[in-house]
């Protein structure tokens, strides 16, 4: 209730009267006339905050103002709590005018639980949000080295960005991977391994399939694909492209052995020669 409190005197004036009303219409505890449209206006908080996210000079990964994410989150929360509440008081032959009000919601719903499912986050985050800040254009390079080439050219990453669907997912996957691990790099480069923590809470949602991915599968087949040289194909034909210009040199020092060893018996006869010559010189005939 003093989330529900705090979101409606963070609304303007017309935003608050929807709020109040559709309270209104679930305190008899009876299924509203209206179901497709209150359903409609448990979210017009949510649209409210969620315009305030995208539009924040800081985004949520590089030290956005912890109140502009309190307050988006309260609003998903509450959002959450007026459908679930809705269903609840209607029968299931509503439940689709309830359902095709949140399809869009729906989409992104398992990414914004793991955001504001946690109230430490906030104290988190405000923590460290100046350095965050500070952080923020080499955290925003990440997203465009690694994410870029998936939205459109004149298209910048703010919150729940929805990138193109030609590509396979597991591909994004991969990108998303790869754009959390730099970003949780540069944070901790920047502002320590703690605030580094966050990385994974703050760069999920920046992107609207963030959490559709199983980044502890992704993270162990990098592990597997940085040893697999050791045990690859490829590197027995490294060992043995490295091991045969060292058996070509030991066949090079043999036949040079060989060589040398070839050229002894004329030595020898050589040097026979000389000392019986130098007999004959100094022995009378």
């Amino acid at each position: 209730m003093l989330a529900l409190n705090r979101i409606i005197l963070l609304l303007p004036g017309w935003i608050t009267v929807g709020v109040t009303l559709t309270l209104v219409a679930f305190s008899s505890g009876s299924c509203p006339h209206d179901v497709k449209g209150t359903a409609h206006e448990c979210f017009t908080a949510y649209s409210f905050q969620l315009t305030n996210m995208v539009n924040s000079a800081n985004k949520l990964c590089c030290g956005m103002d912890v109140e502009t994410l309190r307050a988006f989150c309260d609003s998903y929360r509450m959002a959450v709590s007026c459908i679930h509440h809705l269903r609840s008081t209607c029968h299931r032959a509503r439940h689709l005018d309830i359902d095709s009000a949140s399809v869009h919601f729906e989409d992104t719903r398992h990414v914004l639980h793991e955001l504001c499912s946690d109230d430490s986050l906030f104290e988190n985050y405000a923590m460290h949000q100046t350095c965050l800040t500070k952080a923020g254009p080499v955290s925003e390079q990440c997203f465009n080295t690694h994410l870029g080439h998936l939205v459109h050219s004149n298209q910048n990453f703010r919150f729940l960005t929805k990138i193109s669907n030609h590509r396979r997912k597991e591909q994004v996957c991969v990108d998303m991977y790869n754009t959390i691990t730099c970003v949780k790099r540069n944070i901790n480069n920047t502002c320590g391994h703690h605030a580094a923590k966050l990385a994974i809470t703050l760069v999920k949602p920046m992107v609207s399939v963030g959490a559709e991915c199983n980044y502890t599968v992704i993270e162990s087949q990098q592990k597997q694909t940085t040893k697999k040289p050791h045990h690859s194909h490829n590197a027995l034909i490294s060992d043995k492209h490295t091991s045969s210009p060292k058996g070509k040199g030991n066949r090079d020092a043999d036949n040079a052995e060989n060589k040398t060893n070839s050229y002894r018996p004329s030595v020898s006869l050589v040097a026979a020669l000389i000392l019986t010559a130098s007999l004959h010189r100094l022995l009378p005939l």
